[in-house]
């Protein structure tokens, strides 16, 4: 699909939202029958059924408890702010989350793709890989975890950190290690760079228990038992609790069991 220009406005006072209109309304029209249609093509992901015909706008603010609207309705119709050509030029693909309270949305971008035809044999080489890009976020949660010089405090704060960034964005989680976009291959620079920035800082705390041993192996069993544990309690956690099944009582206790049981038995 390539790039296409609407014109937003005129602006909308609503009776719970103001609102600004797209027109023409074919090509986000479009976009949105692309979007859903990729969108159900991924195993385990329900959605609402399609309207009978798209409305392209964009909400402005949102009205959190009742009042008089009718002042605010005239000001707006007063002031009719100018439209605005918009040339639509990318796709982000976010995890959205509502603040029910405050009355407003805030969002990661977890995927960022330009608009191309789908017949594209090259298209998906284009778009930027989700997980090499997500894993600088992962990077920074490392990043905030102080250095003490002691490895096994150390590596006990990485693994924490670990399991807090999964359990803050479950969604953004799955997106590191799944193919985001199908049989895309970002390569092995980018990959290798995107792995150093998150386990080559778990390898340096593992090898500060023993400068003389390669740290890459006891780093890979750690992260291995983390990432299992962590991709399980993010499975069951929401679910229903099993009768007598003590486990999820103490997620983060079992968690911290298991990271200390593998790095018990490297004997570092």
């Amino acid at each position: 699909m390539r790039p296409f220009t609407v014109q937003w406005g005129p602006t909308w006072p609503g009776i719970t939202a103001v609102t600004v209109a797209a027109y023409p309304e074919t090509g986000m029209a479009e976009l949105n029958r692309r979007a859903r249609a990729a969108t159900s093509s991924v195993p385990g992901l329900a959605m609402r059924p399609a309207e009978s015909r798209f409305w392209a706008h964009s909400t402005l603010c949102y009205v959190t408890e009742a009042f008089e609207d009718h002042r605010l309705n005239r000001a707006l119709r007063a002031l009719r702010p100018e439209r605005v050509d918009v040339t639509v030029d990318r796709i982000h693909l976010v995890d959205q989350r509502q603040d029910p309270i405050a009355g407003y949305y805030t969002w990661d971008v977890i995927e960022e793709l330009p608009p191309q035809p789908l017949h594209d044999p090259h298209g998906p080489r284009r778009a930027r890989s989700a997980s090499p890009w997500l894993r600088y976020l992962l990077r920074d949660a490392f990043g905030a975890v102080p250095v003490t010089g002691d490895a096994s405090m150390d590596v006990r704060a990485l693994a924490l950190a670990y399991r807090i960034f999964a359990l803050q964005g479950p969604t953004r989680y799955a997106f590191m290690f799944e193919q985001a976009v199908p049989k895309f291959d970002p390569g092995p620079d980018l990959r290798a760079r995107a792995l150093e920035s998150t386990f080559g800082v778990l390898a340096a705390a593992v090898a500060q228990a023993d400068a003389q041993a390669t740290p890459e192996r006891g780093a890979y069993l750690l992260w291995t038992a983390m990432h299992g544990m962590v991709s399980i309690e993010l499975t069951h956690r929401d679910r229903t609790e099993l009768p007598g099944w003590s486990i999820a009582s103490d997620w983060e206790g079992i968690y911290l069991d298991g990271v200390r049981a593998v790095w018990n038995g490297l004997a570092l």
